[in-house]
């Protein structure tokens, strides 16, 4: 087993303290983190679907019919954010259950230490 905490003041030092406690959740904390990465490049479609927006509605208001023929704009753009934030769905339930996993397990290794 891992030893006790030593008094420390620096962020440096409590990290080298928490290492035993947190190796076996290694991967874990991995996929967490990869979680997290792609929560951020989901972020990124947002303001490119808005772009993408802008730019078609600007092309579609030079057209005689732009209403009948926007209508797959319109389609896509939603298939795209509907699909984008089921997607960030997944991924938060992910991040919080497996984040959530981490911290109990970390806990009751922590707790094992005092017994």
């Amino acid at each position: 087993m891992a030893k006790p905490f030593n008094r420390t003041v620096t962020l440096f030092g409590i990290y080298k303290q928490l290492v035993p406690f947190i190796r076996p959740y290694r991967l874990m904390i991995y996929g967490t983190l990869f979680l997290t990465f792609l929560g951020a490049l989901a972020a990124q479609v947002n303001p490119l679907v808005l772009k993408y927006t802008v730019d078609e509605v600007t092309k579609l208001t030079h057209l005689p019919h732009p209403m009948s023929e926007g209508i797959h704009v319109l389609v896509l753009i939603s298939v795209i954010l509907m699909g984008k934030e089921l997607l960030n769905i997944f991924i938060n339930f992910g991040q919080k259950f497996y984040g959530e996993k981490i911290r109990i397990n970390v806990s009751f290794c922590l707790g094992a230490v005092g017994d």
